[in-house]
């Protein structure tokens, strides 16, 4: 699957989907392999909450879905603003700590994540938010099969 996040208005949701090469015309941050799953897992870990599959699950529906393209896609998907908003305000510091936890995920695991790439994307992903967030945009999950 292919995966991006991207910044942009709802209201562009549609556009984005029918726009060959979105990274081109809407700020992008590359997200292989991140899902609904992978984000649903770093929104518990980045409240300090255990991560059990129920409450994942129904955190995953909190993604709504902004436009489709048809069963094999592309998606596209709005994160949750708390989600959005806790990578906003996530301090230098506790990176690592956030990265670890969230690279230690039976999901990451199986994707063989590696810590040191995830701490790095953690620090972008807090990075775009923030740029999300101070631009008055939402970020959303691209997908396609």
């Amino acid at each position: 699957m292919l995966t991006d996040l991207i910044s942009a208005r709802a209201e562009e949701a549609q556009a984005i989907l029918s726009t060959p090469g979105h990274a081109n015309i809407w700020p992008t941050l590359e997200a292989k392999t991140v899902d609904q799953v992978k984000l649903a897992s770093l929104a518990f870990i980045l409240k300090g909450k255990p991560l059990d599959d129920g409450p994942v699950i129904e955190y995953m529906k909190t993604f709504e879905n902004l436009a489709s393209a048809g069963e094999e896609g592309p998606w596209l998907n709005l994160l949750p603003i708390d989600l959005v908003e806790y990578l906003a305000r996530l301090r230098d510091d506790q990176i690592a700590a956030v990265a670890t936890a969230w690279a230690a995920t039976e999901e990451a695991r199986l994707d063989r994540w590696n810590a040191k790439e995830v701490e790095s994307f953690v620090r972008e992903l807090s990075a775009f938010a923030g740029s999300a967030r101070a631009q008055d945009r939402m970020v959303m999950l691209w997908a396609c099969l």
